[in-house]
């Protein structure tokens, strides 16, 4: 009796687990789906700086890119390009951003705080001291 007990416990948590790994790829599907577009970085210290910057997310089927762009008198400039890919865990997501050329302080592991279809937000954590990067983002797309 006890043995079939610990059989049945042990069937059980093997497909809990099996559940919670498959939630977690099918969250990460659905955040790379809701990530891809243009969004502008809300400027919380001045609001009215004509000069705006967006992140752009693309994802060409092998490959997810990311393109910072500079909007100064409503004309575009790519500032820099990157990679980024997309990193999902039972309660908490991540964009994993990479390979920028001229903005490599932005390289590294970004907390998704916020996904709605018009709002992100995302939190970069250094690992060795320093402080962290907020950026809130309006959907331009």
């Amino acid at each position: 009796m006890i043995r079939k007990n610990t059989i049945l416990s042990i069937i059980a948590g093997f497909l809990v687990l099996h559940f919670i790994f498959a939630s977690c790829n099918i969250k990460k599907k659905s955040i790379s789906k809701r990530i891809e577009g243009t969004w502008e970085i809300i400027n919380i210290m001045d609001p009215n700086d004509p000069l705006k910057e967006q992140w752009r997310f693309e994802n060409d089927g092998d490959v997810n890119y990311i393109y910072r762009i500079s909007i100064d008198n409503n004309i575009s400039t790519v500032m820099d390009t990157g990679q980024y890919s997309i990193e999902s865990k039972v309660f908490v997501s991540y964009v994993n951003i990479a390979y920028m050329e001229a903005s490599y302080a932005l390289d590294g592991k970004w907390e998704i705080a916020k996904l709605k279809k018009d709002v992100m937000i995302l939190i970069q954590r250094p690992d060795k001291g320093g402080g962290y990067m907020y950026k809130e983002f309006q959907s331009v797309d």
